[in-house]
């Protein structure tokens, strides 16, 4: 593999849905994300995520590890599907403390390749 198929992952990503802690009731959910990381070739990418989660009643800083493979419908494709699993921490903000929560998730959908090189990716998350 050459050098010129590694280039850098910089991703900012967003999170509306419901959710819920463990062993809570579930609610609305939104996060907003900054990933740093690196693309291998044109299908595979890994990083280090943090950002910011609120759901229902409690806020709070997480941190992911980032691994995500695309297959495209074709070379170069303009539309192709995605699959991405992550794993980390929550640092859920309470009243008075701290309180790391574990992270796992996967997720799946379509992507959409811009003129530029730029993706959006859409799907559902677990």
């Amino acid at each position: 593999m050459s050098a010129q198929n590694i280039s850098m992952l910089n991703e900012v990503g967003s999170t509306i849905g419901l959710g819920s802690n463990p062993g809570g009731m579930g609610g609305p959910l939104f996060g907003v994300t900054y990933t740093g990381g690196v693309s291998v070739g044109e299908y595979f990418s890994t990083g280090m995520s943090i950002g910011y989660m609120s759901l229902l009643f409690s806020n709070g800083i997480s941190t992911e590890v980032l691994v995500r493979g695309s297959v495209p419908f074709g070379s170069k494709a303009i539309i192709g599907a995605w699959l991405s699993a992550s794993g980390g921490y929550d640092f859920a903000i309470g009243s008075s403390k701290v309180v790391p929560a574990p992270l796992l998730s996967g997720s799946g959908g379509l992507y959409f390749r811009f003129k530029n090189g730029s993706r959006l990716y859409v799907g559902p998350s677990l």
